[in-house]
């Protein structure tokens, strides 16, 4: 008589076997693998493991429809769109974290996401970290009303318009993140602080002056150590990141070329460590659908790009120099996510790619012509009932790009 084996929980299975069963696993399983067994997500946590290599380019949009429903798409069941660039393979995915919710910023492999109650988290859906972010309400003299323009397709929503995570909780420092709103205000929290820090205003002559400014937000980001932010009149100033209600101080302004066109900007660091403005000119558009997007970007405003001009910052001279390399024959993508750089087999050097932009997916701009003309565009393959009626993908498309060592053991670590 034979005696059965023993049966092994799933759950209680040892390191190793699992640490090969994730190199197996197809991308559209991998995101549930953290988050099956308490166990599993651990090993997952310890192995920093992803079939999502370090490294890989991608994008997040709209599932792929099955319903031909138009609002809303894949948010009660968390589906999303993922699409590796760089071998063109497009998956639909499905993560619990990102149920009933959508993504206004990310940094690489984390994702702010939010809900129609506005209650904000940072989510690696690789690795099924959450850290909630405080409420917005604790931002100092700021009153949110719910009959704000709407800017996420949620109900009772405020005029938040975008998050941009600058550091993420992988970071030694822990997360720090920027939230830019429509009526001119920008706010602060960061690892350890229970509220938002509203930054002082340049037109605010004392405290509590104004509640609305004229010059709204496009962009900020860190550079040594002090806030640097962007508005729509492509005027700069910079805070300490320690001091945001510090008032700020204004830094020289590029001499950009007079073509009559309007323009919109973004903010990046070079390889070298300094301070980058991008420049995009082109058409304005004569009318703005705010529902046409999940979240609502400034960037919008432009129809149809015609030229992108990158300027170099001269800290010491306080003075902006134009340049036409991206630099380390690498590329620069911008858009909701935290602006990165890559190198890729079949991405060419030089470029610029900017997500969701001009009703596309990304457009993409070479350095190596004296133009600086649009070089192309992308559109990623979700299906058409994913899409509003005039191609507009309903998620905000968003650069995506995993960074945990690929089972090293290794805890990941943060650049910013």
């Amino acid at each position: 008589m034979t005696m059965a084996r023993p049966r092994v929980p799933w759950s209680e299975l040892p390191q190793d076997p699992i640490s090969v069963i994730l190199t197996r696993l197809d991308v559209s399983d991998v995101l549930n693998f953290a988050w099956t067994c308490k166990s599993w997500g651990n090993i997952c946590r310890h192995l920093n493991a992803s079939i999502f290599k370090s490294g890989t380019l991608m994008m997040i949009t709209s599932k792929s429809s099955q319903d031909g429903c138009l609002t809303q798409d894949g948010l009660e069941d968390g589906i999303f769109g993922v699409h590796e660039v760089g071998v063109g393979k497009s998956f639909d995915c499905k993560h619990r974290l990102l149920r009933n919710k959508s993504w206004i910023g990310g940094k690489d492999d984390w994702l702010v996401s939010t809900n129609d109650c506005i209650d904000l988290q940072i989510t690696n859906p690789i690795t099924a970290d959450v850290v909630p972010l405080p409420r917005l309400n604790t931002i100092d003299k700021f009153e949110m009303h719910t009959d704000q323009e709407v800017q996420v397709v949620f109900e009772h929503t405020h005029s938040i318009r975008r998050v941009v995570l600058c550091q993420t909780p992988s970071s030694p420092n822990g997360h720090f993140a920027i939230a830019l709103f429509n009526d001119g205000l920008m706010a602060c929290t960061a690892r350890g602080q229970s509220d938002w820090k509203l930054f002082t205003h340049p037109t605010q002559l004392f405290s509590g002056c104004y509640t609305h400014y004229p010059e709204v937000w496009l962009d900020a980001i860190v550079h040594q150590g002090r806030v640097v932010a962007v508005n729509e009149g492509g005027y700069i100033y910079a805070w300490s990141m320690n001091d945001p209600e510090a008032y700020p101080i204004k830094l020289t302004t590029p001499e950009f070329s007079t073509t009559g066109d309007s323009m919109v900007y973004y903010l990046a660091t070079s390889h070298t460590g300094r301070l980058l403005l991008i420049s995009v000119h082109g058409e304005e558009r004569r009318y703005i659908e705010p529902g046409l997007r999940m979240v609502v970007s400034e960037q919008d405003r432009i129809e149809q790009p015609t030229a992108l001009s990158i300027y170099i910052y001269d800290d010491t001279g306080d003075a902006w120099q134009r340049t036409r390399s991206v630099g380390d024959g690498q590329s620069l993508f911008l858009g909701l996510n935290y602006p990165f750089y890559g190198r890729w087999s079949n991405i060419k050097e030089d470029r610029v790619y900017i997500a969701s932009m001009c009703d596309n997916d990304s457009i993409i701009f070479s350095m190596d012509s004296e133009a600086d003309q649009p070089l192309d565009k992308q559109n990623y393959p979700i299906k058409k009932e994913s899409r509003w009626p005039d191609g507009l993908s309903i998620r905000t498309p968003m650069w995506f790009r995993p960074t945990v060592p690929y089972l090293t053991g290794k805890k990941p670590q943060d650049n910013c």
